[in-house]
């Protein structure tokens, strides 16, 4: 790598000239001050500090044209996809073969960058490695650690010591670690600029080149280097999903793999959701540790709760354990409590953690800052000239040192380091114990005397530096922090000609320090630290006086100077996001104004508001240019409206929406969302506007494009951890019965008490069941009530609730279409219900003579209401289950399996394929022996046979249960049982594989049709234990042979194809087996189907992030059922697989082509980037044109009654 001063001679020489300027006038004041006055004395003082800021700026400028001169290179063509060399098909341990691979799999060592932020490091935060919050992550947990600080306060360099801490405490062989610098440099290179490739995968690459290197550390032969060694191209242009593949495959080889990710917010907002999608997916394997390190712009603090054992411990707490059973929500226990074994006091209870993350702020204790200090002085300061010296041999300078920078740096790490920086500038031992007594003693006094210096610059420079920090201020404390070009272009817009020669170098040299530019893909200035942006806004007013900023005014002015040339263009998107991007602060100000003038007292800005909201309805430029702008902001692409009215809700303006209301359609639709004024401001939280509208009898059941009602809108934006029901309670005050209970066409019929119910949000599900207009009767298109997903989620007061509730609807005996089942029967086969008292020691007889636990199953109590209430609990499902069935396979219901015993049930009783319950227990994947123990006692015939002929004894045997199950069931008549010569062929695939394509290594065709289409006893076709014996060779047999029914589904409702998907999501190794599914166009596997859970193939294939998958299961789609977040990742990848078909039936289905973008770029013009087809440029095109079309001017419809709204 080129060192610096040859990469850029001119700032060396730039700075060489401002250094000996300074010099100069450094010389001239110090002759002066014996004759000037106070304030000469004080410049006199001050302007040191100036060569250190000098230097800072020239180091800055030399990093940023090195990477300026490094994205500029042309790479080389097809980088990552040349032939590493020819090779004999190995590998040679730690040989260049191997160096050359993981270069190519991934250009960025961040192994090396680890190194170099270690180099001289000084530990500021031993805190954080022995604090529980740490020891508890370590160990495994399903929430993810997040660390966040200031800027510049060290947070890459903590990653690289955390990496380094874990890989001191891991076990050797057993660990990975995987660091990401995602703002870092790598020779040049970062994950943004990796060509080709794209940043996510980039990332993903990075990750796995890192497994891999800690794979050869510890002696471990690389299956993935010798796979690819032995392929006949030696190439790793690999598709995102075989990099998926590979990284799940190398995580699986360690007991604990650690990602440490720093930066994260450094990248675009696309980029960050993508990313997080992915880290997700990855956060799902129980032995992978995600940790976060950011800075806190968005960091969410943890609620304040207490211990339950607050009077014996310390009570309030950080990591806690939460019961999910007790009604009133408030129990919690501490993780010391958790971990001495304190529990609930209903033992059946289950505690968990009911977070996600877990936050650490990265704060510097007072000793430990003393630490770095002294280590600062060990290696700068004595080391080096006759100063380091002297300064050997006055230890009580070197105390007053330390003791003074840190108690002037108060605690904040990068303050310390400044005083350190300026420190190091004296030479002299006078000079130093002068400089000490000069520092300012509060942050203020530092600030102060920044300022004073930016005020002591020409007025040209003053004038432009204190606009720039009041902007920068004003936007980072109201709104966001400015890019860099919006804020030239902001200060274009106020001073005209003299921001015309404004670079990142000028304005770093002006703002004397105050002001920071991050290295992100779209540079954003910012205050160097929180404090500083609170200072700049709350002592600075008398400052920025002559600037007279008005952020709101401002944004409007420069919205109005544009608005003409919006407008010949509205339904040309190129054209019109040019003309954006040649205006960065417009962008910014379309999305920004009224949240800035939500804060703002100025009368202008409001003036001109109403002006601009005037011109908005009518102006289909300034419509389409709001929703670009929104487009390039928002990740999931909300924007307000095409009306002035949604305008104001999306912002809040409170006073405005007040004036405008009056002569305005309050129910009238955007054309592209449909959304209402209502659904925007529930949507936005705005509280005041939603009380206002529902008071002027707002719609409250008007659907938007995607089926939604406002009230849906808040029971899905509903934040668990807030616990904020107002909301929902406003719109409820308000509500029709039709309203209430209205179905989204677009989610599968469900109303918003279903929706709760699937989105388990427990209070608003309470809330809305005991609202006298409910009806609870209500079924989703899949014959789903209320009732069952209550049961299938295991909310035992609704359940209960609605039981009492039920009126004369028999309610407990309706069954679903999914597979005619009843409530109770999901109630008995879902395992969310916790742990039973099942010890025969803990029973006891009630008065009736039935049998009763200690603490009552909360199962077996619903299950006693439910027969007071005139539950059938002999209903058969569409297989001839009963409840019996159902208890016997979940395998942990010993007490309502006596209960229904207790109520005469047959406990032979026998299902379509003639098993009894006891058949069910021998074969369960839960398999208890104290299950088959209680049915035998219970009367249960173990000598019962099936419709095959089998007993449960018999199919224990061939399905491989437990040698306890199958000792229990033994019997005299049962010992032709134990070895099995005439295995019928479901067996042999299951368990003697080699045997069976031994036999059939040809095919099935000599085999007659009832061999071929038989199933075994619990409905599994030979396709599906193909599947679950995850047998790739026997699955491409089946599938080859025409008489295999792709259709036939096992008990869970699943065809194999959804078996298989579904199992894949915890099991990689299936994925293969899917794609033999799809590969063949002529497979008509019912890609439409759903299983129990009313999922399709597609759905669990994104649920699984499986996105290559998906898109082959949606070429087979006839139609779609997706939101718009599942439609924004599936045309996103059907882009970059460059599918037709993908993209039509996806354009077709209404997908929003603009939440597909990526930086300024329409999905059109990164299609053609990713060389994708014209079919599919030409989609994309049309559709973009057709939605900036609807943009008309605004005529409000004449109201018409939906049947759904207020009368």
């Amino acid at each position: 790598m080129a060192r610096n001063s040859d990469v850029v001679p001119e700032v060396q020489q730039s700075s060489n000239r401002l250094r000996s300027l300074v010099a100069v006038s450094l010389a001239k004041a110090r002759e002066e001050t014996k004759k000037e006055t106070k304030r000469t004395e004080t410049r006199a003082a001050q302007l040191p500090r100036l060569l250190k800021i000098v230097d800072l700026l020239r180091k800055s400028q030399v990093h940023e044209r090195a990477a300026e001169l490094a994205a500029s290179r042309k790479p080389q063509q097809r980088t990552l996809c040349q032939p590493i060399r020819e090779t004999d098909g190995r590998f040679k341990k730690n040989g260049g073969d191997e160096q050359a691979f993981l270069q190519k799999l991934s250009p960025l060592d961040f192994r090396a960058v680890q190194e170099r932020k270690l180099d001289n490091y000084c530990e500021v935060r031993s805190w954080f490695f022995e604090s529980p919050q740490y020891a508890q992550w370590s160990k495994g947990k399903a929430w993810h650690l997040s660390c966040y600080g200031e800027p510049r306060c060290g947070k890459t360099t903590f990653a690289a010591a955390v990496g380094r801490d874990v890989r001191s405490r891991a076990d050797a062989g057993k660990t990975a670690v995987a660091v990401l610098f995602l703002a870092e440099e790598d020779r040049g290179r970062s994950v943004s600029t990796v060509p080709r490739i794209g940043t996510v995968q980039a990332v993903l690459r990075t990750i796995l080149r890192q497994l891999i290197e800690d794979e050869l550390d510890q002696g471990i032969s690389s299956a993935l280097l010798q796979d690819l060694a032995s392929s006949h191209t030696h190439t790793v242009d690999m598709s995102p999903e075989r990099v998926n593949d590979y990284t799940l495959a190398e995580i699986a080889k360690f007991d604990a793999v650690f990602v440490l990710i720093d930066g994260l917010d450094s990248l675009d907002q696309v980029t960050q959701a993508a990313l997080r999608v992915e880290f997700a997916r990855l956060n799902t394997l129980t032995h992978v540790r995600l940790m976060f390190i950011q800075a806190p712009d968005e960091v969410r603090r943890p609620p304040g709760i207490r211990c339950n054992r607050y009077q014996e411990c310390d009570g309030s707490v950080v990591l806690y354990w939460h019961c999910k059973h007790c009604s009133d929500g408030d129990f919690h226990l501490c993780q010391a409590c958790y971990d001495e074994g304190h529990h609930c006091s209903v033992e059946s209870h289950v505690l968990e953690e009911p977070y996600h993350a877990v936050e650490v702020e990265l704060r510097t204790p007072p000793d430990e800052l003393v630490n770095y200090i002294q280590q600062r002085l060990d290696a700068d300061i004595m080391s080096s000239s006759d100063l380091g010296k002297r300064l050997s041999d006055a230890q009580d300078v070197v105390r007053n040192v330390k003791n003074t920078v840190a108690a002037k740096a108060a605690g904040i790490f990068v303050l310390a380091k400044l005083y350190m920086d300026y420190l190091w500038e004296k030479q002299s031992l006078n000079e130093t114990l002068d400089v000490l007594d000069g520092l300012p003693q509060y942050q203020t006094d530092y600030f102060n005397s920044l300022m004073d210096e930016v005020e002591e610059q020409t007025d040209d420079d003053r004038r432009l530096a204190l606009a720039a920090m009041s902007l920068v201020a004003t936007t980072c404390w109201e709104a966001r922090p400015l890019t860099f070009e919006e804020l030239a272009d902001a200060l274009h817009d106020m001073l005209g000609d003299l921001a015309d020669d404004l670079t990142e170098h000028k304005l770093l040299q002006i703002a004397k320090g105050i002001l920071t530019i991050e290295a992100r893909v779209e540079t954003q200035v910012k205050p160097f630290h929180m404090d500083v942006n609170t200072y700049l806004v709350e002592e600075c007013e008398e400052r920025f006086a002559d600037v007279g900023l008005d952020i709101a005014q401002l944004c409007l002015e420069s919205i109005t100077a544009a608005k003409e040339s919006f407008e010949d263009v509205y339904d040309q998107p190129g054209a019109l996001l040019e003309r954006l991007n040649d205006k960065p602060f417009v962008r910014y100000a379309l999305q920004f104004w009224g949240q800035h003038l939500s804060v703002s007292d100025s009368l202008e800005a409001c003036e001109s508001a109403r002006q601009f909201l005037a011109e908005y309805e009518e102006s289909p430029g300034l419509q389409a240019a709001t929703f670009l702008a929104f487009a390039h902001n928002d990740p999931w692409h909300r924007w307000p409206g095409s009306h002035k009215l949604q305008l104001c809700a999306w912002f809040g303006l409170e006073e405005l929406f007040a004036e405008e209301r009056s002569a305005a359609d309050i129910n009238a639709t955007d054309a592209i969302t449909e959304r209402t004024a209502l659904h925007v401001a529930v949507m936005r939280g705005q509280s005041a506007i939603v009380t206002d509208l529902l008071a002027a009898n707002a719609d409250t059941g008007r659907l938007c494009k995607q089926g939604r009602t406002p009230l849906w809108e808040a029971v899905e934006d509903y934040d668990v951890e807030n616990g904020d029901l107002s909301m929902v309670n406003a719109i409820l005050e308000h509500i029709t019965p039709q309203a209430l209970n209205a179905a989204n066409p677009c989610s599968k019929g469900e109303t918003v008490l279903l929706l709760a119910l699937r989105l388990q949000k427990t209070e608003i599900a309470e809330v809305l069941s005991q609202h006298p207009d409910i009806d609870l009767s209500v079924q989703d298109s899949h014959g789903r009530t209320a009732l069952h997903f209550a049961a299938q989620n295991g909310n035992a007061n609704i359940v209960q609730r609605i039981i009492e509730r039920d009126e004369g609807k028999d309610l407990l005996k309706r069954c679903d279409l999914l597979g005619h089942r009843t409530p109770l029967m999901l109630m008995l086969e879902r395992e969310y219900w916790g742990s039973e008292q099942d010890d025969e020691d803990d029973d006891a007889d009630d008065d009736d003579g039935n049998t009763a636990t200690t603490t009552e199953d909360p199962r077996l109590m619903i299950l006693r209401l439910a027969i007071q209430k005139g539950a059938d609990v002999g209903v058969a499902d569409e297989s001839g289950r009963n409840l019996l069935h159902y208890a016997a396979w979940a395998a942990d219901h010993l007490p309502v399996l006596r209960y229904l015993h207790s109520l005469k049930m047959n406990i032979n009783a026998t299902d379509r394929r003639g098993m009894t319950a006891l058949h069910y227990a021998a074969v369960s994947p839960e398999g208890d022996r104290s299950v088959v123990e209680t049915l035998l006692e219970l009367g249960a015939d173990p000598a019962a046979t099936d419709a095959q002929g089998q007993t449960a004894h018999r199919l224990a045997v061939l399905r491989g249960a437990a040698q306890d199950i199958i000792s229990a069931l033994e019997t005299p008549s049962a010992a032709s049982d134990v070895e099995p010569e005439d295995s019928p062929l479901w067996a042999q695939i299951l368990f003697k594989p080699e045997d069976f394509l031994q036999t059939y290594e040809h095919g099935l065709a000599g085999l007659p049709n009832s061999i071929v289409t038989q199933t075994d006893p619990l409905g599994l076709t030979l396709l599906h234990c193909a599947i679950e014996a995850r047998n790739t060779q026997i699955t491409q047999l089946l599938l080859n042979d025409g008489r295999v029914d792709l259709k036939a589904t096992n008990l869970h409702g699943q065809t194999a194809l959804l078996m298989a998907l579904t199992d894949s999501i915890g099991d990689e190794k299936l994925l293969p087996m899917v794609h033999l599914f799809l590969e063949d166009s002529s497979h008509d596997f019912g890609s439409d189907r759903v299983d129990y859970l009313a999922q399709t193939a597609l759905e669990i294939a994104l649920s699984g992030w499986h996105n290559d998958i998906a898109i082959g299961v949606l070429q087979h789609c006839e139609t779609l059922a997706l939101d718009q977040r599942q439609m924004r990742t599936l045309l996103m990848r059907a882009i970059e697989v460059d599918s037709e078909v993908a993209v039509k039936k996806l354009v077709e289905a209404g997908a929003d082509v603009f939440i597909c973008r990526r930086g300024d770029k329409l999905p059109s013009q990164i299609a053609e980037e990713e060389g994708a087809g014209a079919g599919v440029v030409q989609l994309l095109s049309d559709e973009e044109c057709s939605v900036l079309r609807t943009m008309r001017p605004v005529v409000a419809p004449s109201r018409v009654d939906s049947g759904l709204g207020t009368d």
